[in-house]
């Protein structure tokens, strides 16, 4: 075959711009730089990686691959040429705002079509045409019927909003979220597991709980959770972890769809776990504008409610199943990996107290995370990182975050038109205006328009519009903000499991060897506590510690431990013994109850819930002893012959 560009050639290019896209974070992130130049490197940089990594001979068999090559070369030297006027306007903008010369015309027509072309490529043609119709949008508002119409836009206006606009549009505050430290954080997770917390994630998991019945999937609830918490991306996070925990469940007896499912609610779960929560706190306290601090506490026992669900869930099926832990010879002792491993998890904190103790900005922890993430290797022999190791660690994060970056840019111009259209707050009045005025209503829209806009977006993204577009009409209704953000964050991070595009169910599919509809549907039961929470904290922020006293905030605590205890129950069908349809239901009810916060609903829950546990007690030992007379009178029988 004939190449242009060949492939030892095309994979040093990726390397090379890889690096350097790395190296612009770390540098951006310890000194000051001019906002929009800093951005224009960050988004051409991510795009010379899209065209060299997506190839037009990926895009349609039909085009010959010289001829194929050929327009990635001219697609390369238009991201460049558009990438270097920008560079030499940058300066400018600040002084010129609403003068558009005709260099930006052309420039600004490029960058769409380049962005589009990237998305694309990228995420198939979903998010495009949702971009044009947008634009669209902005042209034709004087022609559109009842609260849709607008003054209309005129294509100069457009230009000097999108283009050369700091604040919204493609080189907008979005894009810089991304420059300054959505992508550092990706390139810490990258570097993270390159180091050897991978080996540790694993092995501590393994130590904990791989003697416990069904080891294997609470190993991969714990791990994945960890790598979840760390990396913030679902779908990247299956597909790495779940290659170890997937097949491990499997052979221990766990059913195909099963395995897939608890790998698929564990990685997305990890993201709402803190301190980290997969970048998503950071983008908050920026957002909100509140102590990164506030908001770990808040988000911390409904994360631990989260996974008590999640961990019972996987429990009753293996005493259902009658599955055992990992043997003795497949078990780490926790004392060894205490003692060679633990170093592994300096970095965190490193990053952590940094930001929170000592007031670093998000950019700048991230970088000293990464070094103390490279420099903990040296006291290794087995993960020490080199030149060649950390080479590879920044590529992988370069590569992760090229998809970010694309759908930052993306999300700059939808919101962006959705900003200069007024259909923001048409969408927050339109949202209140169709609840009537009802919270409960309004949530339920919200949480569907959450998953929506959040479907096939990576985390960071998906917050991001939810936060602009959706929360804002929640707080209108009286909601503390942090209460509203938390509730559109849960719901734009279960979107990866969540029908129809669920791509953390999909990424699991292929490695469980189920249908992705099937995972799906099984991850939305196994997460079915991600669905309650976040309508539990909104109606009682003792959930959040928001308000109330130490003894409202325990007992707020205690019973939604309760609650998800019973909704594992009510979700898989087992406790001691099979559960009968009339009991699950009851169960149910009794979750919602207790995870709900309230003293009535609480202390209802509670004692019903007791009540509940009480009689399926008696039932399984009154099974149990019909079980032994029954043995015995066949023994008799059999004696009597």
């Amino acid at each position: 075959m004939t190449y242009i560009i060949p492939p030892k050639a095309r994979s040093l290019a990726i390397k090379v711009i890889s690096v350097a896209f790395v190296l612009h974070l770390l540098y951006g992130a310890l000194f000051i730089l001019e906002i929009v130049n800093q951005r224009n490197v960050h988004l051409t940089l991510a795009l010379l990686l899209v065209f060299l990594i997506k190839p037009t001979s990926e895009q349609s068999t039909k085009i010959s691959k010289p001829f194929s090559d050929l327009i990635d070369i001219a697609i390369i030297g238009l991201v460049l040429f558009q990438g270097i006027y920008m560079a030499t306007q940058a300066a400018e903008l600040t002084y010129r705002q609403g003068i558009v010369l005709t260099g930006d015309y052309i420039s600004f027509v490029l960058v769409m079509l380049l962005i589009l072309e990237a998305t694309r490529r990228l995420m198939g043609v979903a998010i495009p045409i949702l971009i044009i119709l947008c634009l669209l949008y902005i042209y034709f508002g004087p022609y559109m019927p009842g609260f849709l119409q607008h003054a209309g836009m005129s294509f100069d206006r457009l230009t000097g909003f999108l283009y050369t606009n700091q604040v919204s549009g493609i080189y907008g505050s979005i894009l810089g979220i991304s420059a300054s430290y959505i992508a550092l954080f990706i390139v810490f997770g990258s570097v993270m597991v390159k180091s050897g917390v991978g080996e540790l994630f694993f092995n501590l998991s393994n130590s904990l709980f791989g003697k416990f019945r069904g080891g294997p999937a609470k190993i991969a609830v714990f791990v994945s959770a960890l790598f979840g918490m760390v990396n913030g991306a679902a779908t990247a996070n299956v597909a790495t972890t779940g290659q170890f925990t997937i097949p491990t469940m499997k052979r221990i007896g766990y059913k195909n769809k099963f395995a897939g499912a608890v790998e698929a609610v564990a990685s997305s779960g990890g993201q709402i776990m803190p301190p980290i929560m997969g970048v998503g706190a950071f983008l908050m306290a920026d957002i909100i504008g509140v102590p990164y601090s506030d908001i770990v506490i808040s988000a911390t026992i409904p994360a631990v409610v989260y996974f008590i669900a999640v961990y019972f869930s996987v429990d009753f099926e293996a005493a259902r199943l009658n599955l055992q832990g990992l043997p003795k010879s497949d078990r780490i002792p926790l004392k060894h990996v205490l003692k060679t491993q633990i170093i592994y998890v300096i970095p965190i904190f490193v990053l952590v107290y940094l930001f929170i103790f000592v007031g670093m900005s998000p950019g700048k922890s991230a970088f000293w995370g990464i070094v103390s993430a490279i420099v903990v290797t040296w006291f290794t022999k087995e993960d020490r990182m080199g030149v060649k190791k950390t080479v590879e660690a920044f590529s992988d994060g370069a590569n992760t975050s090229m998809m970010v970056v694309i759908l930052c840019a993306s999300a700059g111009i939808i919101i962006g038109t959705f900003g200069v259209s007024g259909l923001a707050l048409k969408i927050t009045s339109g949202l209140v205006s169709l609840s009537g005025g009802e919270l409960w209503m309004l949530l339920v829209f919200a949480m569907i328009a959450s998953i929506v806009l959040g479907m096939g977006m990576p985390t960071g993204t998906a917050y991001i519009l939810v936060a602009i577009l959706v929360a804002p009409a929640i707080i209108q209704l009286g909601v503390e903000p942090l209460a509203a953000h938390l509730f559109v964050f849960y719901f734009a991070v279960f979107s990866a499991i969540t029908p129809p595009v669920a791509l953390a169910a999909f990424a699991a599919s292929s490695i469980a060897g189920a249908g992705p509809y099937t995972i799906a549907v099984t991850s939305m039961r196994l997460a079915l506590a991600a669905f309650l929470i976040p309508f539990a904290f909104v109606y009682g922020n003792e959930l959040l510690l928001l308000r109330g006293s130490i003894l409202e905030i325990a007992i707020a605590a205690i019973s939604a431990i309760f609650g998800a205890y019973i909704l594992a129950i009510a979700v898989i069908g087992y406790w001691k013994s099979k559960v009968n349809i009339g009991f699950r239901i009851l169960l149910l009810l009794v979750s919602v109850l207790t995870i709900s916060t309230g003293y009535m609903t609480d202390i209802a829950g509670i004692i019903l819930g007791g009540l509940l546990l009480f009689f399926m007690l008696l039932k399984h030992k009154k099974t149990i002893m019909f079980n032994v007379d029954s043995n015995s009178n066949i023994s008799e029988t059999e004696a009597g012959k």
